[in-house]
């Protein structure tokens, strides 16, 4: 499962995604400085999506998270 959210803000960060890669192995946290879709700038790893989503509402706010669709298979988990 994935989520992104937009930044709003003075961080030099645009958007935000969050993925599960369902295999136990925790939520990855990208950053992105582009609204294009281009590899992540930043990246950061979460036991769970809270503890991730808790992070990340401490440094910008409450975020307003948007489900989207999974990486095709063999495609970069952080591209949409």
């Amino acid at each position: 499962m994935r989520k992104m959210a937009t930044l709003n803000g003075d961080s030099k960060y645009c958007r935000v995604m969050l993925h599960d890669p369902q295999t136990n192995s925790g939520v990855y946290v990208y950053l992105y400085t582009s609204p294009m879709n281009v590899p992540c700038d930043a990246d950061h790893w979460h036991p769970d999506f809270e503890s991730a989503e808790e992070s990340l509402a401490e440094v910008f706010g409450n975020l307003d998270w948007q489900e989207i669709p999974d990486p095709e298979p063999g495609s970069a988990h952080d591209l949409l």
